[in-house]
């Protein structure tokens, strides 16, 4: 009897031992969602619509250096499409949804919310050039998202999609500082972000 007391007790010292003790994973944060423009914060692959905070989904595309656009749809199903810039520094996002509309976002790698917003306070002008022509005037926020900090391009339907979809090739910089980008933008698919031409 005693036997079967301690071998009952030692049982469960080693379940209750084994329950509780691991850590939680940590979520992946090297899968920055994009923050367009006019879509509200808190929407993308952990929300409702392209815009978020939380981790990368299964559907988001992931492009590559030299390897022109890449497709995908963020959770809430709405389609995106992503180039990453010539050096793998940055990525650029576009994406348009019948609930919250379009946005465009650029995601500069390694830097955080902070460094952004120290880049771009409360918003910033910055310019796009299409195919090396003269630089065009571009308004710039940093949606509050500190888990996938990101630049947001305003007007991306109005101003940027007419001339983007026939380019080769752009460069967005931001006023007042060294920091820009270039991106191999030529072929992209505009029935892959439908919407935007509407």
């Amino acid at each position: 009897m005693i036997r079967q007391t301690l071998v009952a007790a030692a049982t469960a010292a080693l379940f209750l031992a084994g329950c509780g003790t691991q850590p939680a994973p940590e979520p992946p944060t090297d899968a920055p969602v994009p923050q367009p423009s006019s879509l509200p914060t808190g929407a993308g692959p952990t929300g409702e619509g392209p815009t978020g905070g939380g981790t990368a989904a299964a559907g988001e595309p992931t492009p590559v250096p030299g390897g022109g656009w890449a497709y995908g749809t963020y959770s809430d199903g709405t389609p995106v499409a992503a180039v990453a810039d010539t050096t793998g520094g940055a990525v650029l996002e576009i994406a348009y949804s019948d609930v919250w509309g379009d946005g465009a976002a650029l995601r500069a790698e390694g830097l955080t919310l902070e460094e952004l917003t120290e880049l771009c306070p409360l918003g910033c002008d910055g310019t796009i050039a299409y195919d090396g022509g003269a630089p065009e005037e571009l308004s710039i926020t940093v949606p509050e998202a500190p888990d996938r900090p990101s630049l947001a391009l305003q007007d991306l339907r109005e101003v940027i999609w007419p001339k983007l979809r026939e380019a080769s090739k752009v460069t967005i910089a931001v006023d007042d500082t060294d920091v820009s980008w270039t991106f191999d933008v030529a072929g992209i698919d505009p029935s892959k972000v439908p919407g935007l031409d509407s």
